[in-house]
């Protein structure tokens, strides 16, 4: 097996994620972060054969680049990174000790806010915050315009920056640490959700985010009818939670 360059860039962002991975046999490759805050779920083109428990995804990584035009073995515990001169023996983990999404597939329960987003714009905002030494973003709703903001929650007096990424008829602050911003790059459509949830959906392959937004989030300018049930499941705190 050779593994792509998108595979490779879609593993290399999720290392970014949690260095601990389990790729699952077939072709979804799925990560959680530590803290259950950010999870990530990729469609391939490769088919692996096999459940591939890697306890530090980075080294792996790594590794194939050390070999020249390499192919992808495995047996039981390890996966073989050769070509026709050199062989690296990458063992696999005890796949109990990484945190992993939940088994069901996740819908979030209601799509309250949508927008078309590419990540140049949360980049821009990461830069601002790194300089303002601030933690958090916020998606503000002034009634008209949906704008992603630089600030200090905690701290009304504090340097702030936004950038104007949609437009609405709602109220609504949404805050999002900065940690939980790590997706590939690219155009995404983006959902936020009442329920302190946002979800985003590459544009250019079979890749999606559900992250957890702050429970501080303010959502009173929505009603708070009843959530129909029609979904495989919905996010509770024990699946996906805030940091």
């Amino acid at each position: 097996m050779k593994l792509t360059k998108n595979t490779l860039t879609v593993l290399e962002n999720f290392a970014s994620i949690n260095d601990s991975l389990i790729i699952e046999e077939g072709s979804k490759i799925r990560t959680m972060s530590v803290t259950k805050s950010l999870l990530g779920t990729a469609v391939v083109e490769e088919e692996f054969p096999q459940e591939l428990p890697i306890y530090s995804l980075s080294k792996f990584l790594s590794l194939v680049k050390c070999i020249n035009n390499p192919e992808l073995s495995f047996d039981e515990n390890t996966i073989f990174i050769s070509n026709d001169e050199d062989t690296i023996e990458f063992r696999l983990s005890d796949k109990s000790i990484i945190v992993t999404p939940p088994n069901k597939s996740i819908q979030i329960p209601t799509e309250d806010v949508e927008l078309e987003l590419s990540t140049l714009d949360f980049e821009k905002c990461q830069k601002v915050a790194r300089t303002m030494g601030h933690k958090h973003l916020a998606f503000v709703g002034d009634g008209e315009n949906v704008w992603l903001k630089v600030l200090d929650k905690n701290n009304s007096g504090s340097d702030t920056f936004k950038t104007k990424v949609g437009e609405t008829d709602k109220t609504f602050t949404a805050f999002v640490l900065l940690e939980n911003l790590k997706f590939q790059s690219g155009y995404y459509d983006l959902v936020l959700c009442k329920k302190n949830l946002m979800k985003l959906v590459s544009h250019h392959r079979e890749l999606t985010y559900f992250v957890a937004l702050e429970p501080d989030s303010d959502w009173s300018d929505f009603s708070e009818e009843e959530v129909v049930e029609e979904v495989t499941e919905e996010v509770t705190e024990k699946e996906l939670v805030t940091a």
